[in-house]
C-alpha cells in the first residue's frame, strides 16, 4: 500500500474538485482561463473576495491601513525647499473632498480595494468643463477599457461602460490608471491574489466540506457487526435499543450489553477529516503571503506566534515591506502624473507621523540606526539618507564604538597642518605642560570610571543570565526566551543611573576643585550650583537611555538570530555571555567618553565660578589625528567663557556636538587670566603683521595665556 504525503493528497483533492465541482466553483474558476487574459472581469475576483474569509480579511485590512495614512500636498519653492500647500489651495481642496458623495478616507479605501483585489484602479479626474480637475472618482475597473492606437499600440483614450450599456469616452489626461506590474500586458494590472488561485479554491473547498460535515450531524461512534446475516426487522430492533441508550438531550455515550454474537467496533476519525485543519492553515498562509499580510496582522494567531515580540515584529515587517512601498509608489505617481494637471511644483508626500502604528516602528528603527552608527556599520549620512533626512557636514565617516576612531585611512588634514605650523604662535612650554597635565588627570579619572563601568556591565550580564536560567524550569527545551523574559527596563535604568551619577559626581567634584585652585587658590568649587546639578541630571538621563537602549537592542537582535539559525538554549546562553555589550571594550568606551566630557565641563564651570578667568582657549593634541574643526577652533584663539567655538561646541566633549565632533576627542581648554606676557611670534605671523602695519618693532608681542 502506497502512503501519500499531505501535498500529494491536496493535489488529488484539487483534481477531483476540478473534475466534479460543477457550477459550485464556476464563478471563481474563470481566473484559471489564462494569466492576464482580457476576458477576466472583476466579478470573478469579487466571488473570491466574498467566498474566502482569508481574502476578505486581508483585503479589508490592507485597504484600511493604506487609506489611514494622510496624504500631504506640498509645493516646491524657488530655492528647492518644500512647504505644505495651504488649505485654500485648489489641489488640497480636491484631495480633502474627492467628490460630493464620499469623504477622502472612503475614496482612498475604494481605490486600495480595487488595487489589492483587481491589481489596478481607474481614477477619473473630472474637470467639469474647467481648466483644472474639480473632482476625483474611482471607476469600476471591470467596466473601463483602454483604446489603443493601431500604429504604436499605446493607449490614447478610455471608454467606461455604465449600466444600461451606455459608453462614455474619456481622454487619457482625464484618467489616472494605477496598476501593479503585469509581465503579460504592461497596460493591465496583475491581481495579487492571482498567484494563489489553487490555494483560494482549496480554502473554499475546505469550508464547503466542513459545512457538509456539520450539516450531517453526529455520525455513528460504534459499528455493530455479526457473523451471521439477520433479518432487517431484527437489525432495526437493535438499532432502536442502541439509540434509546445513547441519544437524548443529556446522553452522549453509554455502555450496553448484547446477547448472541454481536460485536461493537469504534468508528474513528478518517484521515481525510484529520488532514483538513492542517491543509486549511497552509492554504490560508499562502493567500496571506501573496497579499503581503503576516498571519498575526490578519488576526491569525496560533501556538508559537502569540508573544508580543512576535506580533510586533510581524507588524513592523507588514508596514515596512507592504504598506510603505505601495504608498510611496502612489505618491510618486501622483507627483509625476496627476498633480501636474493643476500646475507645476506640486509634490505628494505621505504623512507617517499621523499614523499611531508607525510611531513605535520609527522609534525602533531609530534605536537600530543608533546601534549601526555606534558599531561602525553605517555612517550618520547613510542613516540620514535611509530615513529621508538631510545630510550633515562631516557625517560621512564611520566610527568603531570599541576603539572610538574613524574606520578607514586617517590622514592629517592639510588645512589643520597649515593652521598649526604657519599661523599659530610658537607652542609655549606652558602650553605643552598644561596639555600633559590634562592628559595625566584624565587618565586617572578614566581608570576609576573604567573600574566602575566594568563592574556595572558584569553585574548587568549576570542579571540577564540569571533570568535566562530561571526560565529553564518552565520553558520547553526547544523554546527560546523572549526579550521581556531577559530584560527588566526599570531595574536596568535605576541601576545604571546610580552608576553614572557616582562617576560623574566624583569627576566633577575633583576636577572642579582642582581647576578652581589653578586660577584662584583658596576658592571653593560649588557642587550645588544649578548649572552643575542640571549637567549631572540631564547627562545622566541621556547616558542611561543610550546605554540601556543599545544593550536591549543587542539582546533582541541576538535572540532573533538564535531563532532564525535554530540555536539551542545552551548555544544562545553562550552567545549572551560573549555579547560585546557587556565587554571590557565597551566599558572603556563609555568611561573614556564620560571622563572627557565631565573633565572639560567641570573645568569651564570652575573658571566661571572663580570670576578671574576672562577667556577660554581650545588646545588640541597637535598631532596628525586632530580634526579640521578642532584645529580651526584652536586657531580661533581666546574667546569669552559663554561663547561657542567655531565648531559649535562650548568645550571639548560638549554633548551639543555630534559623534563626528566628540568621539575620541583628546582636546582640552586653557584659561586666559588678567595678566599677560610677551612671546616671540612665528615668522609667518610676523611677516603678516609687517605687510599690514608698516614698520612694527623688531620684537612683536602678543597677549598669551598665563598658567598657574
Amino acid at each position: 500500500m502506497v502512503r501519500l504525503g499531505f501535498a500529494d493528497r491536496l493535489r488529488i483533492v484539487w483534481r477531483v474538485l476540478k473534475q466534479s465541482g460543477g457550477s459550485r466553483f464556476a464563478p471563481w474558476e474563470v481566473l484559471s482561463s489564462g494569466w492576464g487574459a482580457e476576458s477576466e472581469t472583476d466579478s470573478s475576483y469579487l466571488a473570491a473576495y466574498l467566498a474566502s474569509p482569508t481574502v476578505y480579511a486581508a483585503i479589508n485590512r490592507l485597504a484600511q491601513d493604506l487609506a489611514s495614512v494622510p496624504l500631504k500636498i506640498q509645493r516646491r519653492q524657488r530655492n528647492g525647499a518644500l512647504v505644505d500647500a495651504p488649505e485654500t489651495d485648489e489641489v488640497v481642496r480636491v484631495f480633502r473632498a474627492a467628490n460630493p458623495t464620499e469623504s477622502d478616507l472612503s475614496f482612498r479605501r475604494r481605490f486600495w480595494h480595487s488595487m489589492k483585489l483587481l491589481g489596478e484602479a481607474f481614477v477619473l479626474t473630472d474637470y467639469l468643463k474647467r481648466p483644472t480637475p474639480q473632482e476625483l472618482w474611482v471607476l469600476r475597473a471591470g467596466q473601463a477599457m483602454r483604446i489603443k492606437t493601431t500604429e504604436t499600440g499605446l493607449p490614447t483614450s478610455y471608454v467606461y461602460r455604465r449600466e444600461g450599456g451606455r459608453e462614455i469616452p474619456y481622454d487619457s489626461k482625464e484618467i489616472y490608471h494605477a496598476r501593479y506590474p503585469n509581465p503579460v500586458d504592461e497596460f493591465r494590472g496583475a491581481p495579487p491574489i492571482k498567484a494563489c488561485i489553487p490555494a483560494i479554491n482549496l480554502e473554499i473547498a475546505t469550508l464547503k466540506h466542513w459545512t457538509a460535515f456539520f450539516k450531517r450531524g453526529a455520525r455513528p461512534s460504534l459499528i455493530l457487526a455479526h457473523k451471521d446475516p439477520h433479518k432487517p426487522e431484527i437489525v432495526d430492533e437493535w438499532l432502536r435499543k442502541m439509540k434509546s441508550k445513547v441519544s437524548g438531550p443529556d446522553a452522549s455515550f453509554d455502555l450496553m450489553t448484547m446477547d448472541g454474537g454481536w460485536e461493537a467496533k469504534e468508528f474513528g476519525v478518517s484521515p481525510k477529516d484529520g488532514d483538513f485543519p492542517e491543509g486549511y492553515r497552509i492554504v490560508r498562509e499562502q493567500i496571506l503571503a501573496a497579499l503581503g499580510v503576516p498571519p498575526a496582522v490578519a488576526g491569525v494567531l496560533r501556538a508559537g506566534s502569540l508573544s508580543d515580540a512576535n506580533v510586533k515584529e510581524q507588524q513592523e515587517l507588514y508596514w515596512l515591506n507592504t504598506i510603505v512601498p505601495d504608498l510611496e509608489l502612489l505618491a510618486r505617481d501622483l507627483t509625476e502624473i496627476v498633480l501636474p494637471r493643476w500646475g507645476d511644483g506640486y509634490v505628494a508626500v505621505n504623512d507617517y507621523t499621523a499614523v499611531p502604528a508607525m510611531e513605535e516602528i520609527q522609534a525602533t528603527r531609530a534605536t537600530r540606526f543608533v546601534g549601526l552608527i555606534a558599531g561602525g556599520i553605517m555612517s550618520p549620512n547613510e542613516v540620514a539618507t535611509e530615513v529621508g533626512l538631510p545630510r550633515v557636514v562631516g557625517g560621512d565617516q564611520r566610527y568603531l564604538t570599541i576603539a572610538l576612531t574613524p574606520i578607514g585611512p586617517v590622514q592629517q588634514p592639510a588645512q589643520a597642518r597649515s593652521v598649526r605650523t604657519e599661523e599659530k604662535a610658537v607652542d609655549l612650554p606652558e602650553r605643552v605642560e598644561h596639555r600633559r597635565k590634562a592628559d595625566r588627570d584624565r587618565t586617572h579619572y578614566e581608570k576609576d570610571a573604567l573600574r566602575e563601568w566594568k563592574g556595572a556591565l558584569e553585574a548587568q550580564k549576570d542579571r540577564v543570565l540569571k533570568r535566562f536560567d530561571r526560565g529553564k524550569s518552565w520553558r520547553k527545551q526547544t523554546e527560546l526566551p523572549g526579550l521581556d523574559d531577559l530584560w527588566d527596563e526599570e531595574v536596568e535604568i535605576a541601576t545604571l543611573r546610580g552608576v553614572i551619577l557616582r562617576i560623574l559626581g566624583r569627576i566633577v567634584a575633583a576636577r572642579g576643585q582642582a581647576a578652581t585652585e589653578e586660577v584662584a587658590p583658596g576658592t571653593e568649587f560649588l557642587m550645588t550650583d544649578p548649572t552643575v546639578i542640571r549637567f549631572l541630571e540631564s547627562y545622566a538621563a541621556a547616558e542611561v537611555r543610550h546605554v540601556t537602549q543599545t544593550t536591549r537592542e543587542a539582546i533582541r537582535n541576538l535572540l532573533k538570530l538564535a531563532v532564525e539559525d535554530g540555536l539551542t538554549l545552551g548555544e544562545t546562553q553562550q552567545l549572551l555571555r560573549e555579547l560585546t555589550d557587556f565587554s571590557l571594550a565597551r566599558a572603556l568606551t563609555i568611561a573614556r567618553t564620560e571622563t572627557t566630557r565631565a573633565y572639560n565641563f567641570s573645568t569651564l564651570e570652575a573658571w566661571g565660578q572663580s570670576e578671574v578667568v576672562a577667556q577660554k582657549e581650545w588646545l588640541t593634541a597637535h598631532d596628525e589625528f586632530v580634526r579640521d574643526s578642532h584645529a580651526e577652533a584652536e586657531a580661533q584663539g581666546p574667546i569669552g567663557l559663554e561663547e561657542q567655538f567655531s565648531n559649535g561646541l562650548a568645550y571639548p566633549g560638549d554633548p551639543a556636538g555630534g559623534p563626528e565632533e566628540v568621539i575620541n576627542c583628546r582636546c582640552t581648554l586653557s584659561p586666559t587670566v588678567e595678566r599677560s606676557r610677551s612671546v616671540r611670534l612665528a615668522p609667518s605671523l610676523l611677516a603678516d603683521l609687517l605687510s599690514r602695519n608698516g614698520n612694527p618693532p623688531e620684537e612683536a608681542v602678543l597677549t598669551a595665556p598665563t598658567y598657574r
